[in-house]
Order: structure tokens, then C-alpha cells, then sequence
């Protein structure tokens, strides 16, 4: 069972959720250490996952690397980004965010996890928590994920929350996604479930 806590009858999403094994703090109110988010942002694993935005001008303060991530995500109308942390070592593992879509009541997720952390089942825990997020105290209707074609470990993952919850895979979109950085096009491949194939 997933733990859902609120800082105040006023807002939409969580603060914090916690898991069997994750503790996933908002990015905008949870007490991060600085210099921890800026070795986790520079590692390699971070700078082969998105490329486009590296190399990292140095020297930068390490709140610079926090402004630069998160500046623009947290408005809850537009979406909520946390930290993953592994509830025994308190390590952070990772970053997700949440992108609602109010008016068809749908939440899109994405997430970026260490390559440290893959293979140990932390991206479906963290995703099932998401879909009961959103199916159980949102009450929104949708979920979908997206990930490019050439991503295998990603699709392996989302298929394990998505797929395995009564989820389906709905294929691939050509010229979907424009990077601003690099000026490219490139395909997506979409998941999606929806609240009755997740009851179900």
C-alpha cells in the first residue's frame, strides 16, 4: 500500500509518497543537499541519458544545477517533479515527474533513474505508485508514457506497470518529438491505461 501525505487541504499533489522501498520527496519543498543533486545530475549515467543538455558549465553553484532542472516544473497545473530515494540508505536514485492534462483528465509521467538502480524493480514500484496516484486520489481517467524507439531498458520497464496492470502498448509515432537543443525530430513509442483496464 502506497502512503500519500499532503502538506495542506489545499494542495493537489502529494508531497511525498512513499513505497515498500522508495521515499519520493516534490523537488520545490523537500530539503535536498545541493552538492548531492549536483554529483547525482553530472554523473555519467545522467549525462548518457540526456545528452542534449550537457556539458554542465563549470563552475556553477550547486543550487545553479537545481534552478536549471526544476525552475520550471512544479506549477501544479502544469506538472510536479520528485526525488527518488531508497528508503534504507537514503540514496537518491533518481527524478520523475508528473504532466497533468486537466481538462481529459490524463497524466502523462517520465522518469530518469540511475543506471545504479536498474534491474532492481524500483521504476515499476515507483510507476504502480503513480497509477494509484492517479487512478485512487486524482481520480483522473489516463495514464500515458512515452520513450524513444531505441530505448529498450525503458520499455522493458514501463511495460512491467503498464502492460502487467492492464495497461497496453499503443505504438509508435513518427516525428513525434521536437528537441529544442539539438534542433531534431525523433519517433516516440506510447503506453497508455486507462482507470477501467486498471479496476479490471
Amino acid at each position: 500500500m502506497t502512503e500519500f501525505n499532503y502538506a495542506d487541504s489545499d494542495t493537489v499533489f502529494p508531497t511525498q509518497i512513499v513505497t515498500d522501498r522508495l521515499k519520493m520527496n516534490r523537488t520545490d519543498v523537500s530539503d535536498e543537499n545541493p552538492r548531492e543533486l549536483y554529483k547525482k545530475l553530472t554523473s555519467e549515467s545522467a549525462i548518457a541519458a540526456k545528452p542534449e543538455t550537457y556539458p554542465v558549465a563549470k563552475p556553477r553553484t550547486v543550487m545553479d544545477v537545481k534552478n536549471r532542472y526544476f525552475d520550471d516544473v512544479n506549477n501544479e497545473e502544469e506538472s510536479v517533479s520528485y526525488f527518488i530515494r531508497k528508503k534504507r540508505t537514503d540514496e537518491i536514485a533518481g527524478i520523475f515527474a508528473v504532466f497533468p492534462t486537466w481538462d481529459c483528465k490524463r497524466l502523462e509521467t517520465g522518469i530518469w533513474l540511475d543506471s545504479d538502480y536498474w534491474g532492481e524493480g524500483y521504476s515499476k514500484e515507483r510507476g504502480e505508485a503513480v497509477l494509484e496516484l492517479t487512478f485512487e486520489q486524482l481520480d483522473f481517467e489516463y495514464v500515458r508514457v512515452r520513450t524513444a524507439p531505441d530505448n529498450q531498458n525503458a520499455q522493458k520497464a514501463i511495460e512491467k506497470y503498464i502492460l502487467e496492470n492492464g495497461g497496453r502498448k499503443d505504438g509508435r509515432v513518427r516525428g513525434d518529438l521536437y528537441n529544442e537543443n539539438t534542433q531534431k525530430v525523433s519517433d516516440q513509442i506510447y503506453y497508455s491505461i486507462t482507470k477501467t483496464e486498471y479496476v479490471e
